[in-house]
């Protein structure tokens, strides 16, 4: 289990206030969309029945993108 920050990002207006308390994630929510979006969804990340078109694990953050949501992305950091 990992522990990663939540920042959402909104396609108009992005503030840093848009954040959420940390969550956990095993490496196995990571393999692919579907896993890591029912990991968010029961994190409450994401609302009953939204989804996730695709995301890209980068060197340092999980970057998430909704299906059909206000938020363009969902990006996750590990914390320490």
């Amino acid at each position: 289990m990992k522990m990663y920050s939540v920042r959402y990002v909104h396609k108009i207006s992005p503030s840093a206030s848009d954040t959420k308390e940390p969550i956990e994630l095993n490496q196995e929510d990571l393999v692919n969309r579907r896993a890591l979006g029912a990991a968010l969804r029961k994190t409450k990340v994401l609302s009953k029945g939204e989804r996730l078109t695709h995301f890209q694990v980068r060197s340092n953050e999980v970057v998430c993108f909704p299906a059909a949501s206000v938020w363009q992305s969902i990006v996750l950091v590990p914390t320490k």
